[in-house]
């Protein structure tokens, strides 16, 4: 449906605290690394409600860019 790096993101941007979080002492290159790591064992229908949320995001940036245009 939408790019799995575009959804991907939007992971990373939700869990990013949490993960923080747990692992106080990690450097930034580590919790990008979990968080790549729990992305990649995700199931395809955990990943589902990424890719609907991205979609409602991406139509509602649209439609507020060709509000703006006109």
């Amino acid at each position: 449906m939408f790019s799995d790096d575009n959804v991907c993101c939007m992971h990373y941007i939700q869990i990013w605290q949490k993960v923080k979080a747990a692992n106080q002492n990690f450097t930034v290159c580590e919790i990008g690394a979990t968080i790549g790591r729990l992305w990649r064992e995700m199931n395809d229908m955990d990943k589902q409600q990424y890719n609907e949320d991205f979609a409602v995001d991406k139509v509602s940036s649209i439609h507020c860019v060709s509000k703006k245009m006109s």
